[in-house]
């Protein structure tokens, strides 16, 4: 079973719906919209895992050293990884305020895993996140071909929906806060 679902998670990462922008435009929120920055600091693991809301929408593809801007309504959230594991994130957030979801990535069974970690002025490690920032370039999503990709592959993305839900309910109380924004760690001001 284990090694159908790597089968079936695998592909999203070999997929592209991503660009590469010159766009350096200051992050700001809007009054009735909160913003989240997915960032991956590091090339390793190679491929390109998918993030995908709640709803199955493909929100970022997670190139090494990129950053992905995505707004939302306030309220919660939940963000899965189109890839082995099915890291899940879940996100309480609030309009006119800015939140940072940094990927790690470490060896999985059958290719890397890239788990996702809630990031707030109060955590461990925010202090390195504007020279983690510094070192990704802005990617944009290919919102046509993202949607083609995940409506073809409608079935498989349920199943991970799926799984992300089960290893979400999975978690110790550890894992689930630092996999948890909170209306906490938010801010006003992008960093810089």
């Amino acid at each position: 079973m284990s090694a159908l679902l790597a089968l079936l998670t695998l592909p999203a990462s070999a997929a592209n719906f991503a660009d590469r922008t010159s766009d350096d435009s200051p992050i700001e929120p809007s009054a009735d919209e909160a913003v989240l920055v997915f960032f991956r600091p590091s090339k390793y693991g190679g491929n390109k895992p998918a993030v995908v809301d709640g709803n199955g929408t493909i929100v970022a593809q997670m190139v090494g050293k990129s950053h992905f801007v995505h707004r939302v309504a306030p309220g919660e959230h939940t963000f899965t990884v189109w890839g082995e594991a099915t890291p899940t994130l879940k996100a309480t957030v609030e309009a006119g305020e800015i939140y940072y979801v940094k990927m790690d990535s470490s060896m999985g069974a059958w290719t890397a895993r890239f788990p996702m970690v809630a990031m707030g002025p109060s955590r461990e490690g925010w202090e390195q996140v504007a020279v983690w920032l510094e070192r990704t370039q802005r990617w944009t999503l290919n919102e046509a071909k993202a949607t083609a990709y995940a409506e073809q592959r409608a079935g498989d993305l349920q199943v991970v929906l799926a799984k992300g839900e089960r290893v979400w309910s999975e978690y110790d109380d550890q894992r689930r806060t630092n996999r948890s924004l909170t209306k906490d760690d938010g801010i006003t001001e992008a960093l810089r």
